[in-house]
């Protein structure tokens, strides 16, 4: 049986001002796993070896503007938006700091790997839901680059036939 926690929603509730639509997810009992000592940006040097530490009691919302972050307080810790992110993954089943079966979810940005443990009883079918969110999301973040797509086709083309008029020119084929 699928934990009501973690099932798709149609609800915007869990955060206010956005539409949830039929691809929205929100996730409860979320640690955020975070490495102390460890440099944050290329160029600064840790001091002693690194140290995974886990903060509890958070929840995840994916929606159509991108991973949320809340805090206990329902208040939003922070915001990955789908442009922003170069990928999300769900890095396999681990266990939170309390013992509980947990899936580790992965949301790389350019900067760096946000770390995230979901508690869950069944994280196959966790997985599978969280799978399905992010490629729904990602495909339509997709389309609106499309017009980059149609623009190189158009140029390519462009190009073709001025090569092609250019032969036909030179040969004689074709007179200006």
């Amino acid at each position: 049986m699928t934990d009501p926690s973690h099932t798709p929603t149609q609800d915007s509730a869990a955060r206010p001002g956005t539409s949830g639509g039929p691809f929205a997810l929100t996730l409860g009992d979320v640690h955020l796993v975070s490495s102390w000592l460890t440099p944050r940006s290329s160029g600064t040097a840790a001091r002693g070896a690194p140290k995974d530490v886990a903060i509890g009691g958070l929840s995840l919302v994916f929606d159509e503007l991108g991973i949320t972050l809340l805090k206990p307080s329902g208040a939003v810790g922070a915001l990955l938006p789908w442009s922003s992110l170069l990928g999300v993954t769900v890095a396999g089943t681990v266990h939170t700091p309390g013992g509980a079966s947990a899936l580790m979810i992965e949301a790389t940005t350019a900067e760096r790997t946000h770390r995230f443990l979901v508690a869950t009883a069944e994280p196959d079918e966790l997985r599978a839901v969280v799978e399905e969110v992010v490629a729904a999301r990602t495909k339509r973040r997709g389309r609106g680059r499309s017009w980059r797509t149609a623009a190189l086709i158009v140029l390519t083309v462009v190009v073709a036939a001025g090569v092609a008029l250019a032969l036909l020119v030179t040969v004689g084929g074709v007179k200006l």
